[in-house]
Order: structure tokens, then C-alpha cells, then sequence
């Protein structure tokens, strides 16, 4: 066989392969308009996905914020407890303060009545048990008006 045969059925190859190649308008069109449809397609599930991800987040979002606010009123509630058992802690304390100081002034003063006459004693001492009793009542009240003001007991 001669060399030019030989190429003869390359050549022919090379031209089919190349002619091949081009695609008709048509076959263009079919192909644009698929890509537009897969583009599409993909656009469409990566929305509904994102879609999906934004309204899981959302609904995160209000959980968290409900257990914020649980916790939040859980932790006022707390707080007012322990503010209210401090108060009445406070107000137990003034008024053992306020009987203890009341029977360390009528001690005293029931010292005193002890160096006066009979009659004199009598009315000092009345005077002092008097003077005891206004400072235990007056005491007793400034306790309740404080636990009144503390709130209910927790």
C-alpha cells in the first residue's frame, strides 16, 4: 500500500472526529435548556434546604429565649426568697437586740430603785417594769412592721 492510502483513512477519521464536534443549533438549544433546568432543580433544593435550616433556627431561637426566661424568673424567684429570708433574718436580730438593751436598762434602773424607800421602790420599780413592757411592745412592733415588709415566709 502506498502512503497516501494510508492517510487517506486518517484523514477521513480526523474530519468525521472534527466535523463531530459542532454541535447543530438545535442541539445547542436542547442543551442550554437542560443546564437551565438542572441550574434550576439544584437553585430549588439548595432554597427549600436553606428554607428548612432558617426555620429550625428560628424555632431554636424561641427555645432558647423560653428556657432564658424560665431560668431568669426561676433566678427571681430565688433571689426575692433569698432577699425575704435575709429581711426577716435582719428583723429577728433587731429585735433580740432591742430586748436585750430593754433588760439591761430595767436592770439597771431596778438597781437604782433598790437604794429608795419602800413606797418610792414600789413606784420605781412599776415605773421600770412599765418603761420594760413599752420597750418589748415597741421592739415586737418594729419586728412585725420589718417581717411585714420582708413578705411571706419562703
Amino acid at each position: 500500500m502506498k502512503p497516501s492510502l494510508l492517510l487517506l483513512p486518517l484523514a477521513t477519521a480526523i474530519a468525521l472526529i472534527i466535523g463531530g464536534c459542532r454541535e447543530t443549533p438545535s442541539e445547542t438549544r436542547e442543551d442550554v435548556k437542560e443546564a437551565r433546568e438542572d441550574a434550576s432543580k439544584a437553585s430549588g433544593e439548595a432554597r427549600r434546604k436553606a428554607d428548612r435550616v432558617d426555620a429550625t433556627a428560628a424555632a431554636d431561637r424561641v427555645d432558647a429565649q423560653a428556657e432564658y426566661a424560665e431560668a431568669e424568673a426561676d433566678a427571681r424567684k430565688t433571689l426575692t426568697s433569698a432577699e425575704q429570708s435575709a429581711a426577716a433574718a435582719v428583723a429577728e436580730a433587731e429585735y433580740e437586740r432591742a430586748q436585750t438593751e430593754a433588760e439591761g436598762r430595767a436592770k439597771v434602773e431596778r438597781e437604782k430603785c433598790d437604794a429608795l424607800a419602800s413606797t418610792a421602790r414600789e413606784a420605781c420599780q412599776a415605773s421600770v417594769e412599765a418603761t420594760l413592757a413599752a420597750d418589748r411592745s415597741a421592739a415586737l412592733s418594729r419586728r412585725d412592721a420589718a417581717l411585714a415588709n420582708a413578705g411571706p415566709p419562703r
